[in-house]
């Protein structure tokens, strides 16, 4: 897995600051988010299928935007 996020740039806030923010609003922790990430990164085929649900999720929205 390519553990590369792609994240819209925001310049007007650093990126620790960007992360801390989008924890809070998430209700979760930094440290949350990394046991998870890290547990997700050492099991690649549960990782694989989150990202398949996320995709074929994503694709349900356009599909319904473009109908």
């Amino acid at each position: 897995m390519n553990h590369e996020m792609m994240v819209d740039k925001r310049m007007d806030m650093p990126a620790e600051q960007y992360y801390d923010t989008l924890f809070v609003q998430e209700g979760i922790t930094r440290a949350e988010f990394l046991r998870t990430f890290n547990w997700y990164t050492g099991h690649p085929q549960e990782m694989k299928a989150v990202y398949e649900e996320v995709l074929a999720a994503l694709q349900q929205r356009a599909d319904s935007i473009v109908r």
